[in-house]
């Protein structure tokens, strides 16, 4: 394969990753909530206990939204290190 080709091949996957992670947020509720409720039979999800945690995950969404564009930027940084083409993000 030639280098463009393998450099599309490198963005595409870069670019599923990226929509991956963007999902992470709501995967981590429902996996917080769900081995909460799993783990023991007296835990049960009250209202109180689900909006403090879902307050809590809120906080941790900006972070958590900023990992897919950092993984992103990484990867074209060494994408560009690695090429002498251009590589945009459009």
């Amino acid at each position: 394969m030639s280098e463009r080709i393998t450099l599309v091949i490198s963005l595409c996957f870069c670019s599923a990753i990226s929509v991956y992670l963007s999902c992470i947020c709501l995967q981590v509720t429902i996996v917080t909530f769900a081995v909460y409720v799993s783990t023991q039979p007296d835990h049960v999800l009250s209202p109180q206990v689900a909006f403090v945690s879902l307050s809590l995950f809120n906080i941790l969404r900006a972070p958590l939204n900023l990992l897919p564009m950092m993984v992103s930027f990484v990867v074209m940084v060494s994408l560009r290190l690695k090429s002498n083409t251009v590589i945009s993000l459009i």
